[in-house]
């Protein structure tokens, strides 16, 4: 039954890393690393994210508009042949037992059993306004 859950959690993480796009960027043997812009994403945040420019990000893939790019489009990233990025990787730990669980936050709540038990409720006063006498 172990070996199972453990195949099982295998399968699950494989398929989480191939349904997100862009989670594992491909990297060819001439320094750069092609990756999938994700919703959210942006040149200055991909840029950031592999520690090189706007401006090289745009030239390499003949960006015109630095402020469009599309959700799903491939990104040809230059970098270092000495500074290589390393490929973000996921991690699933599968949960064992339910005291690995971090522990439930319980909320209390009073049941209010009289109005005399309620505060009172503030009453606004209204002053009318009276326009002047010409």
């Amino acid at each position: 039954m172990q070996h199972m859950r453990q195949i099982v959690t295998v399968i699950v993480a494989l398929a989480v890393l191939l349904a997100v796009p862009g989670l594992v960027s491909a990297q060819d043997g001439a320094g750069q690393v092609i990756h999938t812009v994700q919703p959210g994403e942006n040149l200055f945040r991909i840029s950031l994210k592999y520690n090189t420019t706007v401006e090289a990000i745009a030239l390499a893939n003949n960006i015109t508009n630095q402020n469009l790019i599309y959700v799903g489009q491939e990104l040809v990233i230059p970098v270092e042949s000495s500074e290589q990025t390393e490929t973000p990787v996921a991690s699933v730990t599968p949960v064992t037992s339910p005291s690995a669980l971090p522990p439930t936050p319980v909320v209390s709540v009073t049941p209010v059993t009289s109005p005399s038990a309620l505060p009172p409720t503030p009453v606004a006063s209204v002053t009318p306004v009276t326009s002047p006498s010409a």
